[in-house]
């Protein structure tokens, strides 16, 4: 046992162990957790967490994992840690409760280690606030790690209860949902590659990813060979862009990852279908896709709204919206699945070719949207874009 050398109390000493009899300090900061779980290959395809692994850090051992996390605490205040030290492929919470909900909100940070001559500077490159839905969503789950699993990135859970901060009572017969209905909160700092193009290039594939159960669309992207990026989606409203050829059009199921519809197969006879409405107040098929750069005479409404000469606004009345909605058609019974606008933007506002100094897209928050991690239970998307 080493006693404290007063007559050197100023200098650093080592004691594997310290006897003293009085000790004084204005600070002391000690923290100890033992609670550790490294995820790796061989845990990481289930990894069932309850109240008993609370105040856990979950560690990612392992490069390159598809990571499935199960939630099945009903202990208020039980809370977990996720450190993401290394890449991964993929990350789905979800809970053992069909009625726990996961709410919230993350930041989605790019990584300035990449460097992309198709998208903006990285240091130009802003952060992203991804939060969850009004009423709460009921997966967590980010299928890429350009969405947010690289390396640096950390997760925190805590469990919150009911609404009466209570334990979730049985679903049977209770008419008030906030006695069943318990609730996830989720935040955290994630790092991504955030694409934002440099210009809008002419022609584009437009997948739209839907849920056949829901009755509603989740993301929306446009790519080609040298750059991609996710659209702005509201209730189904689609932003796209004046001056580009959508030539080939996909739905995709984001259950199952099938291709619902496209235009570019010719030889399939898909039981979902697109259709635009044209300036005469009719629906029309779009077999040749959607050109918003060579405008077709069936929606002559659409214009161009901006001057790139003289930098301003055209003196003209907006009209750029086009109705559009997808239906299923099983036994010649047509059934409609979605009825929405495609409203269409001039990215000139956005970006003038001929004046713009910076050379690149501004604005892009108004314009892009990037992939949120709060999602719905039937999203099994594997590669979005």
């Amino acid at each position: 046992m080493n006693k404290l050398d007063y007559e050197n109390i100023d200098q650093d000493e080592e004691f594997n162990n310290l006897q003293v009899n009085k000790i004084k300090t204005e600070k002391l900061e000690y923290s100890y957790n033992n609670n550790i779980i490294y995820i790796d290959s061989n845990n990481c395809n289930y990894l069932n967490l309850n109240e008993n692994d609370s105040n856990s850090i979950l560690i990612t051992d392992e490069p390159s994992l598809n990571i499935n996390i199960t939630l099945s605490s009903n202990k208020v205040g039980t809370k977990y840690q996720i450190v993401l030290s290394n890449i991964q492929n993929s990350l789905k919470i979800l809970s053992s409760n069909q009625h726990d909900i996961f709410i919230g909100a993350y930041s989605l940070n790019h990584n300035s280690n990449i460097n992309e001559l198709s998208s903006k500077d990285n240091k130009s490159k802003k952060k992203i606030i991804n939060k969850s839905d009004i009423d709460g969503n009921t997966m967590f789950y980010i299928p890429h790690y350009n969405y947010g699993l690289y390396n640096g990135g950390v997760i925190y859970l805590t469990y919150l209860g009911t609404n009466y901060n209570n334990l979730p009572e049985l679903f049977n017969n209770q008419l008030d949902q906030n006695l069943y209905k318990s609730y996830w909160f989720i935040s955290g700092s994630l790092i991504g590659d955030i694409k934002i193009p440099l210009t809008i290039n002419i022609i584009k594939t437009l997948k739209i990813y839907l849920s056949t159960t829901k009755k509603n669309i989740y993301y929306v992207t446009s790519s080609n060979s040298t750059d991609n990026y996710f659209n702005k989606l509201y209730n189904n409203n689609i932003i796209l862009f004046y001056g580009v050829n959508y030539s080939n059009i996909q739905i995709i199921d984001i259950n199952t990852n099938n291709i619902l519809y496209d235009n570019s197969n010719t030889t399939t006879t898909y039981e979902y279908n697109i259709y635009v409405k044209n300036f005469t107040g009719n629906y029309i098929n779009i077999p040749s896709g959607l050109n918003l750069d060579q405008i077709m005479a069936a929606f002559s409404n659409i214009e161009s709204l901006y001057d790139i000469f003289s930098n301003t606004p055209k003196n003209i009345i907006n009209n750029n919206c086009l109705e559009y909605k997808i239906t299923k058609t099983v036994n010649n019974n047509e059934t409609i699945i979605i009825e929405s606008f495609l409203n269409i933007v001039d990215s000139n506002a956005y970006f003038n070719q001929v004046n713009n100094i910076n050379n690149h897209l501004n604005f892009e928050n108004i314009i892009f949207n990037f992939y949120n991690g709060f999602t719905i239970l039937e999203n099994n998307l594997i590669n979005i874009i």
